[in-house]
């Protein structure tokens, strides 16, 4: 392997701990806001917020020059499982 694949290799796992930490801020962010909006009975779903989100993203992805297609797939992948975790009840109610 060239010592050029090699960086470029690590570029790719230093980006792949990045998203990961990320995933992980989201993730513990949207459990926040699930566990807030059960405690006060409001709806989970918010679908302003969510079309906000993906016009955020768009715009991101856009500036970084991302592929959008791209970041329409993962956006897709990430929102339905924050949905599920902010609309879910709380594990005593599903026992």
């Amino acid at each position: 392997m060239t010592d050029t694949l090699a960086a470029l290799r690590d570029a790719v796992d230093e980006a792949d701990a990045a998203l990961v930490r990320a995933l992980a801020a989201r993730w513990r962010a949207i459990q926040a806001i699930g566990a807030h909006k059960r405690a006060r009975g409001i709806e989970g779903y918010d679908p302003s917020r969510e079309r906000a989100l993906r016009e955020r993203w768009s715009a991101l992805a856009d500036e970084a020059k991302l592929d959008r297609a791209l970041c329409d797939a993962v956006f897709d992948v990430v929102i339905a499982r924050c949905r599920d975790e902010v609309s879910a009840r709380p594990s005593s109610e599903n026992d």
